[in-house]
């Protein structure tokens, strides 16, 4: 047999450029293919991301009771460190707080309630306390629920036996450079703060608790005032 007849010419061409748009069909579909699939991962991580941190909430909403009933930890705070000896706690009972208040460096607050070094010492005046709300290498927060504290709340502060109850008496939300919350004072109280937002952000929630024995007293003087002005 002699050898297959090679095309040339004018013949060729129709073959060739079926050939080449034959290619370049299967590479459009490959590279629309593989960004679909990019996209689709991208928006599916995205998606994830976003949801993490309030599947907490999720589930206190949908079973608060199953997890009572088990005994799990529903305290707001999911760090913990090797202070679990430490002397002095926080606890808002109704948002489920309970924490021992760690001293030290910043690196504390990786592990939970962080006593700013910098400001009083609690009892003595302006004592802040910050912790994080979410961190998605540790999950749920000490402070994961302080923004749904209000006024009127009793935060305590356990030392062995002994209890000091401070009740919230302002909330707010400021900027992370505000060093406003950070200010001495001659008022024994709490300042709690926090991210404003689950997924960060430069706004910080901040709740003031002072003395509960002080401000029932600081009440009751501005009825008597405002009921002998009033005579």
């Amino acid at each position: 047999m002699g050898k297959p007849r090679r095309l040339d010419g004018i013949w060729a061409q129709p073959v060739r450029r079926e050939v080449a748009d034959d290619l370049s069909i299967r590479k459009y579909q490959g590279r629309r293919l593989s960004f679909k699939l990019c996209a689709g991962i991208c928006l599916s991580c995205a998606a994830i991301l976003v949801a993490l941190p309030h599947l907490p909430a999720l589930r206190d909403s949908l079973v608060p009771a199953a997890n009572q009933d088990l005994g799990l930890d529903m305290e707001g705070g999911m760090h913990r460190s090797s202070s679990g000896d430490a002397t002095t706690w926080l606890v808002v009972e109704r948002l489920g707080i309970e924490a021992p208040i760690l001293e030290g460096g910043e690196e504390q607050l990786a592990y939970g309630l962080w006593h700013k070094p910098f400001s009083a010492e609690i009892g003595k005046g302006n004592a802040v306390l910050s912790a994080h709300r979410f961190t998605y290498r540790y999950g749920e927060g000490v402070f994961y629920y302080l923004p749904n504290i209000v006024l009127g709340d009793r935060v305590i502060v356990r030392r062995g036996e002994l209890e000091t109850a401070y009740e919230v008496v302002e909330t707010k939300e400021v900027t992370s450079s505000d060093v406003s919350i950070l200010q001495p004072s001659a008022q024994n109280q709490l300042t709690l703060y926090t991210c404003a937002s689950l997924l960060g952000g430069d706004s910080r929630f901040v709740a003031r608790a002072v003395l509960a024995q002080e401000h029932e007293t600081s009440r009751s003087s501005y009825k008597y005032a405002n009921s002998q002005g009033g005579s």
